[in-house]
């Protein structure tokens, strides 16, 4: 019987070199994970909320991260003040533990800049992941996109335990 062992994965900032692999991982995850929930109508809304320009505006005015694994962008997410974005790990790389390590990264940051809750708007794929880390819905939403779909999405939030108010 052969054990399977998982690779590693290092979580390092995000360089301005790093974009073309991020974009990809993102756009590559969208098709992958987002095409058996989501209308394309929604696809293309997502893809257009996740450009090249967003995700490196979001980099320059936040706190972005990558996951590595081989050598390899497997992982990101971005905190921009006290909103979490853009979490995608590739799909061949879920289930590692390495968006939960992400996310706890960024609640971390969250933190040292004394925010109290954080929050952010969850696809229908990444809903139960957010939940099982401790996010709780506010509210269901819907964006319309072309032709009349709608992309349904939920607001979420975490409340932060600081030190201050243990």
């Amino acid at each position: 019987m052969r054990t399977m062992v998982a690779a590693s994965f290092a979580i390092r900032q995000f360089r301005e070199e790093d974009l073309p692999s991020v974009f990809e991982l993102v756009y590559n995850t969208i098709d992958i994970a987002y095409n058996e929930v989501y209308p394309p109508e929604a696809i293309d809304y997502f893809k257009e909320y996740h450009s090249e320009r967003i995700i490196l505006e979001d980099a320059a005015a936040g706190y972005t991260l990558v996951a590595e694994c081989g050598g390899q962008i497997v992982g990101t997410g971005t905190l921009l003040g006290v909103n979490v974005r853009r979490v995608f790990i590739s799909p061949q790389h879920q289930h590692r533990g390495i968006g939960r390590s992400i996310a706890q990264r960024l609640e971390a940051e969250a933190r040292r800049g004394r925010s109290t809750t954080i929050d952010l708007a969850a696809s229908l794929v990444s809903l139960q992941f957010w939940e099982s880390l401790g996010f709780t819905a506010v509210g269901e939403y819907f964006v319309p996109v072309k032709y009349g779909k709608k992309l349904r999405y939920y607001q979420m939030e975490k409340y932060l335990e600081t030190a201050d108010n243990l």
